[in-house]
């Protein structure tokens, strides 16, 4: 039987534009060890990228517009992905720095426009939850997988580079034991400067790490689990994430000036 493709779109409403990225995977492999192998819908050997300027929070004073002016990245998405399968694409719409920095009245306009136009017309799966404004914890732990993905760094010891510097990952809930202790390769750091806020994430990797922690900082620390099932030690991550609002690089120049 041939393998199955799968499509998603993935709206990054940034402070300075907004981009439509297309991913597509075939079927899951069913080695347990595994994620799902994710990748860019590529044009003479490029990522399909689509923008919009400026970002999105530009129309917080005439949210009426909002829908408009995402609709060429809609297009572009749905031109792109075959027509039989809009129905199962998940389409998200995540929204950024330039977004939080509006008042939540402006907020809620914005994203009602984007709403009631895209579920008029577009049929690509997008359930209320796929359109939200994500917290700068949020942004840090999304662009930390991202980078560690591309890089391979989500391999586990069965399949990671035959020179690849492994790690011993203490679970969260385990008992001291080196049963419980995961190999796998050790991950990167992340640093992100976007255009109004900036994130710093990095994965904790042994229990005494964590301890060592002042109290605010354990509370900057998510639990991330990728893989299949509910209780996959070997793909749960922790990850601590902080992000500073006002650091961006639009921001930061509108300081100096």
């Amino acid at each position: 039987m041939k393998a199955d493709t799968h499509y998603a779109v993935v709206l990054d409403a940034g402070s300075s534009g907004t981009r439509a990225y297309l991913y597509s995977w075939p079927d899951h492999s069913g080695d347990k060890h595994e994620l799902l192998k994710i990748s860019p819908l590529l044009q003479d050997g490029e990522p399909m990228v689509k923008k919009a300027t400026p970002g999105l929070s530009s129309l917080g004073e005439t949210p009426d517009n909002a829908f408009e002016y995402i609709r060429p990245l809609l297009m572009f998405a749905s031109d792109n992905i075959p027509k039989e399968k809009h129905k199962e694409t998940p389409l998200y719409i995540l929204a950024t720095a330039g977004m939080r920095l509006l008042e939540k009245e402006k907020q809620e306009a914005v994203m009602a426009n984007l709403r009631k136009g895209i579920n008029e017309n577009f049929d690509f799966y997008f359930p209320t939850g796929h359109l939200d404004i994500i917290s700068g914890k949020q942004e840090g732990i999304y662009q930390w997988l991202a980078i560690n993905y591309v890089l391979g760094k989500f391999q586990h010891a069965e399949h990671a580079a035959r020179n690849e510097e492994l790690v011993a990952v203490e679970p969260l809930h385990s008992s001291r034991d080196t049963e419980s202790l995961v190999f796998r390769p050790r991950t990167v750091g992340a640093l992100d400067m976007g255009g109004a806020s900036m994130q710093v994430a990095m994965e904790i990797t042994s229990n005494l790490q964590l301890q060592g922690m002042p109290e605010k900082d354990k509370a900057q620390v998510a639990e991330i689990n990728l893989g299949c099932t509910e209780h996959d030690t070997e793909h749960t991550y922790r990850v601590f994430v902080t992000t500073f609002l006002g650091y961006g690089a639009n921001e930061a120049v509108n300081r100096h000036h």
